[in-house]
């Protein structure tokens, strides 16, 4: 859902915001903590990423090229929605792949390789929220978008407002 908040709007809500921070603090503030791994895994034997993990990246990849494009477009309605698609995805689907939360459950290869493989892509939607693509919007388009649902399916690659 796009919410407006006092400060003429943030494009990601307050839950949102706290995964992501969370995230990027865990994975850039030293929490990355290798005694998720069992002692007996080997460093050059950590297996290989699950399927699930290998479809988050996926998504999360494409979701990222998909904004960089709207940002460098300059289409800030379409940035609107998929950092909203971000939020939601990483409030619900994508949870057990981003670290800072209770549902965090990587692989050992993904554990290992996650600072390379998602803290890029983290970076570059906190820059993309803090350009502020929904302050962007005219004031009527803003309305007329506040608080409307957006409607996922990351399979289908459909984002629909309801």
């Amino acid at each position: 859902m796009i919410e407006e908040e006092d400060s003429e709007g943030s494009v990601v809500g307050l839950l949102g915001g706290m995964v992501l921070g969370g995230a990027l603090t865990w994975l850039f503030g030293g929490g990355k903590q290798e005694e998720f791994l069992e002692d007996e895994v080997e460093w050059d034997d950590l297996g290989s990423l699950t399927g699930e993990e290998r479809e988050f990246l996926s998504q999360l990849w494409r979701l990222e090229f998909q904004l960089e494009e709207a940002v460098k477009e300059e289409e800030w309605e379409r940035a609107v929605v998929l950092l909203n698609v971000f939020e939601g995805c990483l409030r619900k689907a994508w949870t057990r792949f981003v670290p800072g939360n209770d549902a965090f459950t990587p692989s050992p290869k993904y554990l290992h390789e996650i600072e390379d493989l998602i803290g890029p892509s983290l970076k570059r939607f906190e820059s993309a929220i803090n350009l502020d693509p929904f302050a962007r919007l005219s004031p009527k388009r803003r309305s007329e978008l506040n608080g409307r649902q957006l409607s996922i399916d990351l399979d289908e690659w459909e984002f629909v407002f309801k």
